[in-house]
């Protein structure tokens, strides 16, 4: 089970309103992509990441294993993966997630 954390709001039109929804159940096991929670992925490739300010604060290297998490019904699309340091990331739930990622 994801850990309560990673709770979070989008927004989304509603024929021109919109909406905030927070996104707070985890209920996706299966995505679209085949990807299942709890399944391993390795990085094809470095990946770095930028603190707010677009500075490199840290790289993830080649080979890295990540953890599939659960996703949710309220934010269809989206994938979540867990980096080895245990910070969940959102990635886009299709196939382009194989560029980066392979399964393990």
């Amino acid at each position: 089970m994801p850990p309560p954390s990673r709770g979070y709001i989008i927004e989304v039109d509603n024929d021109g309103v919109i909406e905030k929804i927070t996104v707070d159940a985890f209920d996706v096991l299966t995505y679209d992509c085949g990807l299942k929670a709890g399944h391993k992925v390795r990085l094809k490739m470095p990946i770095p990441l930028e603190d707010d300010r677009g500075k490199v604060v840290r790289t993830i290297p080649k080979g890295s294993a990540w953890t599939v998490l659960s996703g949710s019904s309220q934010d269809p699309g989206c994938l979540w993966l867990e980096d080895p340091d245990g910070q969940a990331h959102a990635w886009d739930d299709d196939a382009e997630v194989f560029q980066v990622f392979e399964r393990a």
